[in-house]
């Protein structure tokens, strides 16, 4: 990711936060959750118990990291929401604030 080289104010004065979307994170964590919960059906149906196949292994590990990626998406929304956040009242007020001290309003 690179580091932010502008601001298009309108855009980020207009920004609809990530949560009032229904909760953009939930979705996707509801839709992994399920993808999860498929993997783990194939680990328990398709494979005996002492099965050490490669194709068993490869899809527990994969099971196992969509479980860990789904329990961090509701706080991605919370993440992109407050950073959106600190950019309006951190640096565009404080950027019209200068503005106006320069301009001796």
């Amino acid at each position: 990711m690179s580091n932010i080289t502008k601001l298009d104010e309108s855009e980020i004065m207009g920004f609809t936060k990530m949560h009032s979307y229904g909760g953009t994170g939930s979705k996707a964590k509801e839709a992994l959750d399920a993808y999860s919960s498929g993997l783990k059906a194939i680990c328990a149906d398709g494979f005996g118990a002492d099965d050490e196949s490669t194709a068993h292994e490869v899809i527990n590990a994969l099971q196992c990291k969509m479980e860990m990626i789904a329990k961090n998406m509701e706080d991605v929304d919370l993440m992109i929401d407050c950073l959106f956040e600190v950019i309006e009242n951190e640096i565009l007020e404080k950027e019209a604030q200068v503005a106006q001290t320069v301009l001796g309003g």
